[in-house]
């Protein structure tokens, strides 16, 4: 069974999304536990990170453990933010 970490948090400057993205959001992230790698590597931002698209927001995540194969055990969502900023200046 996969456990699914998710912590909210909001700096000072950041809007809260439009109504309806939450849902929309939550039932993307639900997938990830059916199935932890549908999202792509991306090993430029960090070796272990992956994305899933939810227009125009994007979740970065990662799982435990960090394999191609087997079974994962933990599906942490990381950041969930606009995909239209730079991701690699935020980290």
């Amino acid at each position: 069974m996969i456990s699914c970490k998710f912590t909210c948090r909001s700096g000072s400057n950041n809007r809260p999304p439009p109504s309806g993205y939450f849902d929309r959001i939550e039932a993307k992230s639900q997938l990830l536990k059916s199935q932890p790698r549908m999202g792509g590597r991306r090993s430029d931002i960090r070796p272990s990170m992956r994305m899933l698209i939810e227009a125009p927001y994007v979740l970065l995540y990662r799982t435990d453990p960090d394999t191609e194969e087997g079974p994962i055990g933990t599906v942490e969502i990381i950041r969930i933010v606009d995909g239209r900023r730079d991701l690699g200046g935020i980290f």
